[in-house]
Order: structure tokens, then C-alpha cells, then sequence
């Protein structure tokens, strides 16, 4: 599956091109640094057959950090906080007021199974938004119309390392959800509501720089592996 021209169109048209190549009526998301373990789909699959009315379930995925092999960490991985009682059907829109005030997190995309007609009947992915936040724009307009499965199961890994898009956009400034301010979301009544950031304070780099450190030591692109420095200091970890 391929843009024409083989054109980079961003994360957004590339899911909806997906999407539209898919034969099934259910639909997952796997990026190519995440795992499934090997019960997720039955699991999701049984749970959409027992709850009719469930347009998605979704899990706590495991944030990964002990895919590296260093012994330190593995005490790094947990789960993503859900913020409802596992195994809830959530009714519409009741998760979107939960996400805005920062009790539940949104699900990571590797978590999803979705209907297929329900993602059609919200329009897919915004094309528009070609980087970050394209999934909250899809899981924003699917909560807003849909009731949501939200199950206790853990059935994906969501591999966390520097290279990332996220973690790239972090260090350029463009993820609002990790900067020093609140941003603010509007709500459909009009009505304003901040979005604070939902992890805990993360220390200042050790080396020169003073950005914010990642949670261990950056492999620079020399090779160096030097305790302190952030993944927006690789010169100071190389150096």
C-alpha cells in the first residue's frame, strides 16, 4: 500500500490508505516499533462479539522501555493509566470530558480495535493533521458519537526510544501536552478547559544543555552511552 508517486502524505492519509485497503470489518493499528502480544486480537475480537454496542476497545498498553536489554529499564515499563474502571462501557461523550481534564488518557493507537463502520461513519483520519495528534483527532470524533469498550487487558507494547516521531517532536517544541504551560482545548459549548501535563516532572539534562532528560541515558550516534545527558543533547553525550 503506497501514496501515488510514492509521496510522503503524512501519518494521517497514510492510516486513512490503510484503512481503505483493509478487507475486514475490524480494524487495528500496529506501527512498525510497537508489538502485539500474541492474545491481543482474539481477546478484542471476543470482546466486540459479546458488546454490540462497543464501536472500539482498548487497553492499558505497556509503555516499553526494556526492549533495549539494559537491566535498568525494565523498572521503567508500566502501563498507560486508563482513568475509568477497567472493563466499562463508556457511553458517549464521556470520555472526551475525562481526556480534556486529564483523568484518562487517551489510548495509543497500537491499543485499538475498532469497527470498521464506525471509523467510516466518523470520516476516518484528518488528512490535515499529517503529524502529531492525529490520533486524538480520530479518537476525539469517535468518542464523541460512540460507546467505547475500555477493558482491563494489557495487550500491546508501545516501544519508547529517542528516535520516535513523538519523542522528535518533543525535543522541537511541537508536543504542547509536555511543555512548561498548559494549553488550552476548547469544548463544543464554547467553554475553555486546560490540558495539563498528565506525567510526572521530568529532570533537567545533567550535561550543558538543560532540557528536559529523557528517562535513561541517550545512545548517541557515536556510540557513547553516558548517564545525565537528554535526547535533545546528543552533543553532550557524544562529547
Amino acid at each position: 500500500v503506497e501514496h501515488e508517486g510514492h509521496r510522503n502524505l503524512g501519518m494521517s492519509a497514510s492510516r486513512n490508505a490503510g484503512i481503505r485497503a483493509a478487507r475486514g470489518d475490524l480494524i487495528c493499528f500496529l506501527d512498525a516499533d510497537d508489538v502485539y502480544r500474541p492474545e491481543k486480537l482474539a481477546r478484542q475480537v471476543a470482546i466486540l462479539e459479546r458488546r454490540p454496542r462497543a464501536a472500539m476497545v482498548y487497553g492499558a498498553s505497556q509503555y516499553w522501555h526494556s526492549w533495549t536489554g539494559e537491566p535498568g529499564d525494565l523498572a521503567l515499563d508500566r502501563p498507560r493509566r486508563l482513568g475509568v474502571a477497567p472493563d466499562t462501557l463508556v457511553e458517549p461523550p464521556a470520555l472526551i470530558a475525562l481526556y480534556l481534564s486529564g483523568e484518562a488518557r487517551t489510548a495509543a493507537m497500537c491499543a485499538l480495535l475498532v469497527r470498521r463502520g464506525a471509523v467510516e461513519q466518523v470520516g476516518g483520519f484528518e488528512d490535515s493533521f499529517s503529524g502529531m495528534f492525529e490520533d486524538q483527532v480520530f479518537l476525539f470524533k469517535l468518542c464523541l458519537r460512540h460507546a467505547v469498550f475500555v477493558e482491563s487487558g494489557s495487550w500491546d507494547c508501545y516501544r519508547q526510544h529517542p528516535e520516535s516521531f513523538v519523542e522528535r517532536e518533543r525535543r522541537s517544541g511541537n508536543d504542547i501536552r509536555r511543555g512548561p504551560r498548559q494549553s488550552s482545548a476548547r469544548s463544543s459549548s464554547g467553554s475553555s478547559a486546560t490540558w495539563p501535563s498528565r506525567e510526572s516532572p521530568t529532570p533537567t539534562c545533567g550535561r550543558r544543555c538543560g532540557a528536559r532528560r529523557a528517562p535513561t541515558a541517550i545512545r548517541s550516534r557515536t556510540g557513547c552511552r553516558r548517564a545525565g545527558a537528554c535526547a535533545a543533547c546528543w552533543a553532550c553525550a557524544a562529547g
